[in-house]
């Protein structure tokens, strides 16, 4: 890390302050015209013109490159234009995951200008509250704030509110969250710093989607991340909004809208991070599955478990999916061990959990549950959606031996129900019917009520004799000695739910 001088931390010169300017708003238009300006020889070594590239390749959604630009423009410049460099990659660091870099970036910034101070320490707050220090956080955030309102710029006061709305995200105080969230999305339009906007709308959408569970608001809030995107010319962010809206549809089961907004997103050249690319392939899993080509499904499915391998509560879902996807199969040796680890991993908090991290274990636990009743482990599957797991008793009372009553399922897991009741159908199709004829397999259905063989002759429209023939065979065949035998080898065997 550099070392700054006093003397260097007072002030940066005007060229670069108009070009740190045109960076922290991150239009497209504004980033080419500010570049096309810079003599050739000097795009190469001046850190203004470094941060410049590495934002319009972040735009581009070329992160890694990006990345590697403000990452050399820091480490070549010891004046105070270093501090403002810090300020833009950051975030960058904290929305890539990787913290560490992001606090030890931070802590180089010893002495900084007091015009980007605020801007630094609501980083700090994002970080804290990551880490689980909310009192921390929420001090560095109140003193950012007021550090910031008595500068007049009004670009800074919305770059600072927006982190202190990430900030309550991660402490879980998503009223606070939405509403500084709010606050910074509408002032980042105002100044027509559309990235940032769409910045601002993304921590509100996971909010409204994951959170409260309220899809008109999530679905509108994608809509805005994706417009404020089209407007700074940021393909990355655009790509985001865009698939948002899709997973929302996905996950909500909303057959009618999901396929008019794939083809909007196929029309697009996407630029995807993991977060990104997770939400697009889980959905097509999901539509997969509905379309009960289940084999698709597992192909997508081991891929994405792959790349999501580092994430414990997204590797849980992906196996409690792949569960299902056995069952339906009839693979019952693959789906009782599936769901077997499902439920233990998915037993497991990790640590400060956020709200979404929390949301991928619970339908990872139903996909296990889901599984269960498929194979038979009916036990397993009750036992897996205990009172410990499902206080109010919602998921549990949606589930049964029969598949899922998706009414009464969170809108927002429609879309597992209507995949979990594909792989019930599917597992009916390839269960084994031990030779029974489509006859017999009537009759064994009606032994359960008591019918009498007189009344299943008169309902099927043949003689008694027939019936008494037919049952002694379908005896035979299940190995069974009589009616209560027969009913339940035949439940064990799946041929009576």
């Amino acid at each position: 890390m550099a070392n700054l001088s006093s003397d260097a931390s007072e002030s940066i010169s005007e060229t670069f302050a108009l070009q740190y300017d045109i960076a922290a708003r991150a239009n497209m238009h504004e980033v080419d015209a500010a570049l096309s300006s810079i003599p050739a020889n000097q795009r190469l070594r001046s850190s203004g013109a470094l941060a410049l590239r590495g934002v319009k390749a972040l735009l581009q959604g070329n992160p890694d490159a990006g990345v590697a630009l403000l990452q050399r423009a820091i480490d070549h410049d010891t004046s105070a234009s270093r501090f403002y460099l810090v300020e833009i990659l950051t975030p960058v660091l904290i929305s890539r995951g990787e913290w560490e870099q992001a606090a030890e970036l931070l802590d180089s910034t010893v002495g900084a200008p007091p015009q980007i101070t605020p801007a630094l320490d609501a980083l700090r707050a994002v970080i804290s509250a990551r880490q689980g220090r909310d009192d921390e956080s929420r001090e560095i955030s109140a003193c950012a704030f007021e550090a910031a309102s008595a500068i007049e710029d009004p670009l800074l006061l919305a770059r600072v509110t927006q982190r202190m709305s990430i900030a309550a995200f991660y402490r879980q105080e998503f009223g606070e969250a939405h509403e500084r969230g709010m606050e910074a999305a509408r002032a980042h339009e105002s100044l027509q710093s559309y990235r940032s906007a769409a910045l601002a709308y993304s921590v509100i959408y996971n909010i409204a989607f994951t959170y409260n569970g309220d899809l008109t608001m999530a679905r509108y809030y994608a809509e805005r991340i994706s417009l404020n995107a089209k407007r700074g010319g940021d393909q990355a962010m655009h790509t985001y909004g865009l698939v948002s809206q899709f997973h929302i549809a996905a996950e909500s089961g909303e057959r009618r809208r999901i396929g008019s907004i794939r083809s909007r997103l196929l029309a697009v050249q996407r630029h995807e991070q993991l977060q990104e690319r997770s939400a697009f392939v889980l959905s097509e899993i999901l539509m997969a599955g509905w379309a009960g080509t289940f084999d698709i499904a597992r192909k997508s499915l081991l891929v994405l478990r792959d790349e999501s391998s580092h994430l414990r509560n997204m590797r849980a879902l992906c196996d409690g999916l792949l569960a299902v996807v056995a069952a339906a199969e009839w693979q019952l040796d693959d789906a009782r061990t599936l769901a077997r680890r499902t439920i233990s991993a998915s037993t497991q908090r990790s640590g400060h959990e956020a709200q979404f991290e929390t949301r991928a274990r619970v339908i990872a636990r139903y996909l296990a549950s889901a599984a269960c009743f498929i194979t038979g482990d009916n036990f397993r599957g009750t036992r897996a959606l205990s009172r410990s797991f499902d206080p109010d008793g919602r998921l549990t009372a949606s589930l049964s031996v029969n598949g899922v009553a998706e009414d009464m399922l969170p809108t927002v897991m429609r879309g597992y129900g209507l995949f979990i009741n594909a792989a019930f159908e599917s597992a009916r199709r390839r269960r084994p019917a031990f030779g029974l004829t489509p006859a017999e397999l009537e009759i064994l259905k009606r032994l359960p009520s008591g019918d009498t063989f007189a009344s299943i002759a008169n309902a099927r429209g043949t003689s008694r004799r027939t019936v008494e023939r037919q049952v002694d065979t379908l005896y035979a065949k299940l190995g069974a000695r009589n009616r209560t035998d027969a009913i339940n080898k035949a439940r064990d065997l799946r041929l009576l739910l």
